[in-house]
């Protein structure tokens, strides 16, 4: 954020009144976060969060000024600062972050979906950052709560925002859009994820993630996913900018023809205006490509020439967690895919698995997926059903929910003697490292709530190769 006259940053804020010195300049603000406070900055104190200690505490720091929505008197000593008293303090640090977007016409490109959208986002920002200098959500920091921080982020030197923008709840993605205006908006594949907190039906889902399409710029850009049969369920005839659609299966505005798995990654020819390239991305997963193809989509919109696309690409790096292959014990090779799961990313995951182990023995490490509510056991047990139609050496399943994976699987006619369910991590631990040699691939996939990455951690750890029963 550029510095701002305080004076004008009141403004902002709609309904307030205020105590102590109103002039001067800010640099910055803060939600809820004293130990942040650095000199001149501005901290908004949520009710959940609010104590008159923090108050004092931000002053200290060298706070220009707090917001608060308390009744809160300012000491005679801090009469060189400014105490500014709101009905509602997210409310108004929403109404200030919509002013301060308000300045900047730059592209804002807003990424949605219920798989993809971390990776998606990532390909983006590589792509864009071989000339631009952006601002983007870190990590999987995706909800409204988050956006106003990295929208507090823009600068004149900004070229473009790229926001990753998940969602719990009706509304969610609707509130994001208010305060970031997309003037791009990108749909991944759409998944069960979050069903068992829109009633159960995967039409919630779709009808939450049309606020993506719903809160975009009405001259701007959306772009679709042509191979999701759920993207047909999406409104869009009120829509009046372009559309344009990427597929891995047909011909479309950007589309992916021979892809190819190297040990380094996947090599594809992306078709796009008129023209062909060879890509290559350092990732695993032919459902990568898709990801690739939406990215290639909006730098293309934007500007970017194949080469800056192509040089993008080849410097992206996987977010945290997922994918990730990694040098086991004893030889083996670990993927470490254990940041989130749904049945779309976990069989997708199961692809991978079965392409880089190759002749060698593969082993599927699955936990519990959660949030799928009365979807939860028949999502379950169509993950078990296609471990065993994928013809996986071994299956270990971690948590009560998991065991219905385990139960489809043996169904589908994997040898009962080839799985194993756990009731914890700690439990699988030692049959897994007997299990693990130099001629073995294991995949880990699981809820973030699993954990299953510390699972991951133990076994690189180095140990004694036969370790007792």
């Amino acid at each position: 954020m550029t510095q701002l006259n305080l004076g004008s940053f009141l403004t902002t804020l709609g309904k307030s009144t205020v105590t102590g010195d109103s002039s001067g300049i800010i640099s910055g603000w803060i939600l809820n976060k004293v130990s942040a406070v650095e000199k001149n900055q501005v901290l908004f104190l949520e009710n959940k969060n609010y104590s008159l200690d923090k108050v004092y505490q931000a002053y200290l720091q060298g706070a220009k000024a707090v917001v608060v929505d308390h009744p809160t008197v300012l000491p005679s000593r801090w009469k060189d600062r400014c105490l500014i008293k709101v009905p509602n303090t997210r409310q108004a640090l929403r109404a200030f972050i919509r002013y301060h977007r308000s300045k900047f016409h730059i592209p804002v490109i807003g990424i949605t979906g219920s798989v993809g959208k971390s990776t998606t986002k990532e390909m983006i920002a590589s792509i864009l950052r071989q000339q631009w200098k952006i601002v983007k959500t870190a990590g999987n920091m995706n909800l409204s709560a988050h956006i106003v921080t990295f929208l507090g982020q823009l600068t004149p030197e900004h070229k473009a925002a790229v926001f990753e923008m998940g969602m719990n709840c009706f509304n969610e993605i609707k509130t994001q859009c208010s305060l970031a205006r997309p003037t791009i908006g990108v749909m991944t594949k759409i998944g069960e994820n979050h069903v068992g907190k829109l009633m159960n039906k995967i039409e919630n889902v779709v009808k939450a993630k049309q606020e993506l399409i719903d809160g975009l710029y009405s001259k701007g850009l959306l772009i679709l996913n042509a191979d999701d049969p759920y993207t047909k369920m999406f409104k869009t005839n009120k829509f009046k900018g372009r559309i344009q659609y990427y597929s891995q299966k047909k011909k479309a505005d950007f589309w992916a023809s021979d892809i190819t798995s190297t040990n380094k990654g996947i090599r594809y020819k992306a078709h796009f205006n008129g023209q062909t390239h060879v890509f290559t991305i350092p990732c695993f997963g032919r459902h990568n490509v898709s990801n690739a193809l939406a990215a290639t989509a909006v730098a293309h919109n934007l500007g970017f020439s194949a080469e800056h696309i192509r040089k993008g690409l080849a410097k992206y790096k996987a977010p945290k967690w997922r994918l990730q292959v990694v040098k086991g014990i004893n030889g083996s090779l670990l993927i470490n895919d254990s940041y989130n799961a749904s049945p779309t990313s976990m069989r997708a995951g199961i692809d991978v698995l079965k392409e880089l182990a190759s002749d060698k023995t593969s082993i599927a490490v699955l936990g519990d997926m959660l949030e799928l509510g009365a979807q939860s056991d028949p999502s379950h047990r169509k993950v078990g059903k296609y471990v065993a139609k994928k013809n996986v050496d071994y299956l270990y399943t971690i948590g009560n929910l998991a065991r219905q994976i385990a139960l489809a699987a043996r169904e589908g006619g994997m040898a009962a003697s080839h799985i194993q369910s756990f009731a914890s991590r700690q439990n699988a631990l030692p049959v897994l490292r007997r299990k693990l040699n130099s001629d073995t691939v294991a995949f880990f996939k699981a809820s973030r709530k699993a954990a299953l990455e510390k699972l991951v951690k133990k076994l690189k750890t180095k140990i004694k190769e036969n370790p007792p029963d």
